[in-house]
């Protein structure tokens, strides 16, 4: 399956789509993830995203000053095509990331490290990720471990929240 057809496949958007998620309210559950994940890291910004088949959206965020972009804009729409986590250490080094305006203007961010969020469904819709902008050699083992932990928290809060709505 090609990229963009994986951001498009209709089984991974409806799965999206029976969370409920995106565009839904804060919630501090989702907030408290994305503060363990700044402070594990030492991260100026994390963020909890959802990708949809036009948009990213942040369910959580810390750090930046806006809560979505068009998948052009979104380094985390990278990170949904594989399966384990996407460490870029410099963004403006790198071809997929170096003309995004997160890149290239305030606030100038450098390294991506983002694990993706799979859901029981086996697809994967968002990611949990840190930033940081300065660019860094990568993610110590503990990091990444505890980023994936987190990551598996992040739709354990999806499952609580599904049943608790219904």
């Amino acid at each position: 399956m090609s990229n963009a057809s994986y951001i498009r496949d209709k089984g991974r958007l409806d799965d999206l789509a029976s969370y409920r998620i995106v565009n839904s309210e804060p919630e501090v559950g989702f907030d408290d993830l994305i503060l363990l994940a700044r402070l594990i890291c030492k991260a100026p910004i994390a963020t909890i995203t959802f990708v949809s088949d036009t948009k990213q959206w942040f369910k959580a965020v810390a750090g930046l000053d806006f809560c979505e972009s068009s998948l052009e804009e979104s380094i985390c729409a990278h990170a949904i095509l594989q399966s384990d986590a996407l460490v870029i250490k410099d963004l403006s080094r790198d071809s997929r990331t170096r003309d995004m305006r997160i890149v290239k203007e305030a606030p100038f961010v450098r390294f991506y490290a983002g694990v993706p969020l799979k859901t029981l469904g086996g697809h994967r819709i968002g990611t949990i990720c840190i930033m940081d902008k300065k660019p860094r050699q990568g993610l110590t083992l503990d990091e990444t471990l505890s980023l994936e932990a987190l990551a598996r928290q992040v739709v354990c809060q999806l499952l609580l929240r599904q049943t608790t709505h219904r």
